[in-house]
């Protein structure tokens, strides 16, 4: 029997985040983050904002967050950004006082460091240099040199029929005209 294709995706839309405050919450996404609040549609029935920053849109919901005050944990899901500068972001979350941890992961003699956090409402943010590490694709023999900052050249390259060009131009030219 064949197994059927998988679905016609082309990339990720946007996060969503469950928060107590939804005003208070962009507050700490813009100032703390650097996102930038973008036009809501008016017709939502539930409360909420939305930001758009580093290539995602966060989508910030009222509601009731699952989470509860725990302990800082890499283990757990957690939304990941790429940094220039660690030592740079630990300065930062100090003078938010913020409270954070590190770890860092070795494979091959590459050491990506990770710093993690919450937000206001205890949804786990990771800042790493990840693009330190290499990807080596399981399904064909390629190795791309960067895992965050790939040129597009060198995952068409990898990807052989799957325009990945085109893919991140046309979700970048949807998302600007939704910004005008």
């Amino acid at each position: 029997m064949r197994k059927p294709a998988p679905l016609p995706l082309q990339s990720i839309s946007h996060l969503s985040r469950v928060v107590r405050d939804p005003e208070r919450a962009a507050a700490f996404y813009t100032e703390v983050l650097g996102f930038t609040e973008i036009k809501r549609p008016s017709s939502f029935e539930v409360e909420g904002c939305w930001l758009i920053g580093y290539g995602i849109s966060l989508h910030l919901i009222k509601g009731s967050p699952v989470r509860q005050r725990r302990p800082l944990n890499p283990s757990d899901d957690h939304t990941s950004f790429q940094a220039t500068s660690l030592e740079e972001v630990e300065r930062r979350l100090s003078d938010f006082s913020i409270p954070f941890v590190k770890a860092n992961v070795e494979e091959h003699g590459v050491v990506v460091s990770q710093v993690f956090f919450h937000d206001l409402d205890y949804n786990m943010i990771e800042i790493c240099n990840c693009d330190n590490l290499p990807i080596e694709l399981l399904s064909e023999k390629c190795q791309l040199s960067r895992a965050c900052t790939a040129p597009l050249e060198a995952l068409q390259a990898c990807k052989a029929g799957i325009n990945a060009g085109m893919h991140f131009d046309k979700s970048r030219v949807h998302m600007l005209r939704h910004l005008q």
